[in-house]
């Protein structure tokens, strides 16, 4: 091979290194607002969802859920709570976090639509627990661990409105029931969330956007 072509292909091979590096580093789609810190909230109405498996569902009325960013993220974390429940044809049921948050990732998009997930973080040895109860006994328990990935969610820039809307495209978990009316005894990965109403991520002191 000729020095010229010798040349000629060690800077091909530096256009291709330094498009490949351009491509790597380039900015993921983040949570944003206008000031921080500012706090995120994630709240639903009525009938704001359930998640089934073989024993039947839990259905709560209020979901409240927020968390403070620092800076531009593409992950918010949230601390939840559920009331107003029931579950399993209990008229009363009671959830409990014991510690457990989500994180909400965006991961791409472009204008006012994004995608992204979310995962159940719990510390060691904790786990998200439903609690049926009659009359103030239980006869049964559905215990919910950390995942990552189980929520798929489309993010919606509400520019009228300065916020981010969050749509639940589907979400799956795996569970560990103790049988009776909780479902079949064991571990499980079937358990599906089917929010009613979509949840809104915005920001409470400054607007909050998505880029």
């Amino acid at each position: 091979m000729s020095p010229k072509l010798k040349k000629l292909g060690a800077v091909l091979v530096a256009v291709v290194a330094l498009s490949l590096v351009a491509s790597s580093t380039a900015p993921a789609a983040q949570f944003t607002s206008a000031k921080y810190p500012t706090t995120y909230q994630v709240t639903g109405g009525a009938s704001s969802g359930s998640i089934s498996n073989s024993g039947g569902s839990l259905t709560c009325k209020k979901l409240t859920a927020s968390g403070t960013a620092s800076a531009a993220s593409s992950t918010v974390t949230v601390s939840s709570t559920a009331s107003e429940c029931t579950a399993f044809g209990f008229s009363t049921a009671h959830v409990l976090m014991n510690g457990c948050y989500y994180t909400l990732h965006v991961t791409e998009g472009s204008g006012d639509k994004f995608k992204g997930t979310g995962d159940i973080v719990c510390p060691a040895g904790n786990e998200i627990t439903i609690t049926p109860t009659s009359f103030g006994v239980s006869s049964c328990s559905v215990r919910i661990p950390g995942q990552a990935g189980g929520m798929q969610i489309e993010f919606i820039n509400d520019t009228a409105n300065s916020r981010v809307e969050g749509k639940i495209l589907s979400q799956t978990s795996h569970y560990t029931s103790t049988g009776g009316s909780c479902g079949t005894a064991g571990e499980h990965t079937d358990g599906k969330v089917t929010p009613s109403t979509n949840p809104t991520v915005g920001g409470k002191e400054k607007p909050a956007s998505l880029s």
